[in-house]
């Protein structure tokens, strides 16, 4: 309950905040549903969501494709949105997730950024090399 309660102060302070919409980290080939949490966060805050894919296969010091996509503000009916709005909110997440993976194709070398169709992609090189710090920014 703390975490939730930093979680909003910390959205209400237009600070960024990361949650694995599963509630978790997912590893390679495993999947699961998208939990509420997040929908709930953007819904009673106002903060936009960000779709995020991150390339599920990672090895050590090597490059990590991770994929931005457009932030968006979920609707809801009411003042506040019921469980069903909130777990629809979440399955559009996950699926605005996966048609992002669909991009996961990388045209440039590591360290350098491309955006095509709004979206944002970047794959970070070994250290030492130039290139996001792994923020987005409006």
């Amino acid at each position: 309950l703390k975490a939730a309660k930093t979680a909003m102060k910390c959205l209400k302070s237009n600070h960024k905040l990361l949650i694995f919409p599963e509630g978790t980290r997912v590893g390679e080939g495993e999947s699961s549903d998208a939990k509420a949490g997040a929908a709930l966060f953007a819904t009673r805050t106002g903060s936009p969501l960000v779709p995020v894919y991150i390339q599920p296969k990672k090895r050590r010091f090597r490059p990590t494709t991770v994929i931005f996509g457009q932030p968006y503000h979920p609707q809801v009916a009411g003042r506040k949105a019921t469980s069903e709005e909130l777990q629809q909110i979440a399955h559009d997440l996950m699926q605005r997730i996966q048609a992002l993976s669909q991009e996961a194709v990388w045209p440039g070398p590591p360290g350098s950024a491309t955006g095509s169709a709004g979206q944002w992609s970047w794959r970070r090189g070994p250290p030492g090399r130039a290139g996001p710090a792994g923020c987005w920014d409006p």
